[in-house]
């Protein structure tokens, strides 16, 4: 399967950076190496738990699972 049959409309938006000159994020991204190795980490880890929650079927789990991410958002924006 290609890339092409994953994408939906957004992803010109999401994926607007990657079109900009590779040397500036370069040095963005070693400029804020450590925060970034946390993020990275903490992206790792929400992945394992949703993979892990698909893998053992657990619906009630995946859902919980949103509805933290719903409210953690709703804290960001209101902050």
């Amino acid at each position: 399967e290609a890339t092409q049959d994953f994408v939906g409309n957004g992803f010109r938006d999401v994926t607007r950076i990657a079109a900009s000159r590779p040397e500036l994020w370069r040095d963005i991204c070693m400029e804020n190496r450590t925060a970034l190795c946390y993020s990275l980490k903490e992206m790792k880890r929400h992945i394992a738990t949703v993979e892990s929650l698909l893998e053992k079927n657990d619906a009630a789990g995946l859902q919980a699972f949103f509805e933290a991410a719903v409210a953690a958002r709703r804290r960001i924006l209101e902050s």
